[in-house]
């Protein structure tokens, strides 16, 4: 039996479509007392985070078109990457060493804010 992991890059889905607006839904389904213990900038933040990550998707059908090819032949690859940000990034963050690729995205994005139940009075 061959198998396959597909590892493709951030691409389109309904969940994904979906976010921001699921985030506004379950932070109106808490209690006040929940909503305050983290902050209405702790919503914000997050679905700004959605936004950002919806801008940068790309079509789903890419993906079965990328299965389709890696699957026509009678060789199937053990791992299918998917999407050149997913073939090139991954490829080199896998040669970092880990605190620089948490460096790295720590410069590259905005610091979520803290929870107000963190913050000292």
């Amino acid at each position: 039996i061959q198998v396959c992991t597909v590892c493709p890059s951030f691409h389109g889905t309904p969940l994904v479509h979906t976010m921001h607006d699921s985030m506004k839904k379950d932070w109106n389904s808490m209690s006040k007392e929940r909503q305050d213990e983290y902050g209405e900038e702790s919503l914000q933040y997050l679905c700004q985070m959605a936004d950002k990550a919806h801008e940068v998707t790309w079509p789903m059908e890419v993906v079965v078109q990328e299965l389709m090819k890696g699957f026509k032949g009678k060789w199937v690859p053990a791992e299918l990457m998917i999407g050149l940000d997913a073939r090139l990034a991954y490829l080199v963050v896998t040669m970092l060493p880990t605190w620089l690729v948490h460096f790295i995205y720590g410069i590259s994005n905005s610091r979520p804010p803290m929870p107000n139940m963190m913050k000292k009075n």
